[in-house]
């Protein structure tokens, strides 16, 4: 599973919620999450849409175009529920996603959701 979010502090609570059950890797930037799901293919990744430089929406865009990330589940993590619902891509708004702050049973929830479903809930 790949978390990436410019806080070090959402990604240090997600994969202390996370890492009992699953291998946790974990990027701070859109560019480097770009990267480390092409050479590690993870089976989720928990992705923040307000970043500096690369933002959530061309993270999940790059992973969208490229044939070795194009199905992976993603789903979006950010405080702002509108961000999350709209987008010029409509495939953006069908993503689910995780309101912060989150508590750990919604994380744990969605995330098995979306590992049993493919992404689709």
């Amino acid at each position: 599973m790949l978390v990436v979010d410019d806080s070090v502090d959402v990604v240090r609570l997600l994969a202390l919620l996370l890492s009992e059950q699953y291998d946790v890797i974990f990027a701070t930037n859109g560019a480097t999450g770009v990267e480390l799901a092409i050479k590690r293919q993870p089976s989720l990744i928990l992705l923040d849409l307000e970043m500096p430089g690369m933002n959530g929406r061309e993270v999940w865009q790059r992973l969208r175009a490229h044939e070795a990330t194009q199905t992976i589940p993603v789903v979006f993590v950010s405080a702002d529920a509108v961000a999350c619902g709209d987008g010029d891509d409509a495939r953006i708004g069908q993503t689910p996603w995780i309101r912060k702050p989150f508590a750990a049973q919604v994380v744990h929830s969605t995330v098995a959701a979306c590992l049993a479903t493919g992404g689709l809930l």
